[in-house]
């Protein structure tokens, strides 16, 4: 995820969050007088009084509508306070005003509501007393609702640091990504131009075809995102490396593939394979015998297992040091760890009756995934 995804995430979620508070608020402060009004209606009914449900309906949806409205301005309060020292202290008259508002508002729709239901003029007491008498519910709703957004802000900045903290380590596997495939393209520029420029002299077309399949290989290379591409994709990329390794040693080497077709949709780390190839010949090459290199794979379970085998001479000075004095091998090892962590990992084997194993394994994902 980069840095203008989470941005896009968060101007987008800034607007949404704005829609669905103001949907889900009035769905809460209708819920709450339903319930509000059902308790007290059913009071009425269990007490055997004769009262038109009407009463006490208008009156509890009046009042948490009401409430629900101020709510609207405690939070702004409560937010534009927040962290503000001394100005807390302020919530103390934003209360009285809130319960005085909440207390007029009662006396106002109720006294419009009454007659256009039927229930005559709408008596709310003495108003003196009736805002006192009001001021300890009030005082518990404005503490309820500073509570709430406070919890919800809180809530939500979790949230945006979780997309931050993403985005932000998804930049910083990028960066390392890049940084590791910059190191492995001029080794692997190098060891192919050292080995055109060993038979230049001996057969120009040799050399000349040599450096046409790089030139080919290299384009292919720039034109490759970085990240992944399919095993086939990658395999179409590995050819290239090997006409010019076969070029150059002839019929002392030949390259073999032993993957199913099915297999070539699995999505793998671009020029996965050119350095695990590339070291089976370099260090294969040493037999005096014909140099077989094969490429296998094979799927168990949610695991793709990536094979580079050959008959050469194993590993001179034990796997452990290959590993790592080898640039090709260590740096595809800490792409895998890059870009699946735990879940990939590059292991060396001795061939049993001579030769060597590479042996990568990756998450199975394919491209329609």
């Amino acid at each position: 995820m980069s840095s203008n995804t989470a941005a896009q995430l968060l101007h987008g979620e800034s607007r949404s969050s704005r829609r669905q508070t103001f949907v889900y608020g009035a769905m809460f402060w209708t819920l709450l007088g339903l319930l509000s009004f059902s308790y007290r209606y059913l009071d009425t009914v269990v007490r055997h009084r004769q009262e038109p449900f009407q009463i006490k309906f208008i009156e509890e949806m009046t009042g948490t509508w009401g409430a629900g409205l101020l709510a609207v301005g405690v939070a702004y309060l409560v937010r534009r306070w927040r962290g503000q020292g001394w100005k807390r202290i302020l919530h103390v008259p934003a209360v009285l005003t809130f319960s005085a508002l909440h207390t007029t508002w009662n006396w106002g729709t109720r006294t419009v509501a009454f007659p256009l239901a039927g229930q005559g003029a709408y008596d709310y007491g003495d108003m003196p007393w009736r805002y006192l008498m009001e001021l300890g519910n009030d005082c518990v709703g404005y503490s309820m609702v500073a509570l709430a957004v406070t919890f919800f802000d809180q809530q939500r900045e979790r949230q945006r640091q979780a997309v931050r903290v993403v985005a932000l380590e998804s930049e910083v596997a990028q960066a390392k990504l890049s940084a590791l495939e910059m190191r492995l393209q001029p080794h692997f520029l190098y060891n192919a131009l050292n080995t055109i420029s060993s038979v230049m002299y001996e057969d120009v077309r040799v050399a000349d075809r040599m450096l046409q399949r790089l030139s080919q290989l290299l384009r292919r290379t720039l034109e490759t995102s970085t990240g992944l591409v399919t095993l086939r994709e990658e395999l179409e990329t590995s050819a290239l490396w090997s006409s010019i390794m076969t070029a150059r040693f002839g019929d002392t080497l030949s390259f073999a593939q032993e993957i199913p077709e099915d297999l070539k949709s699995a999505m793998v780390p671009t020029l996965l394979l050119q350095p695990l190839l590339e070291n089976a010949v370099r260090h294969g090459a040493r037999s005096p015998e014909l140099l077989t290199v094969t490429i296998a794979a094979r799927c168990e379970l949610s695991t793709l297992i990536l094979e580079v085998r050959d008959n050469g001479v194993g590993w001179q000075g034990g796997e452990t040091q290959a590993l790592a004095n080898g640039v090709g091998l260590s740096t595809t090892a800490r792409r895998l760890q890059t870009l699946h962590g735990d879940d990939a990992r590059l292991s060396l084997h001795t061939t049993p009756g001579g030769g060597a194993t590479v042996r990568v394994e990756l998450p199975w994902v394919t491209a329609n995934a």
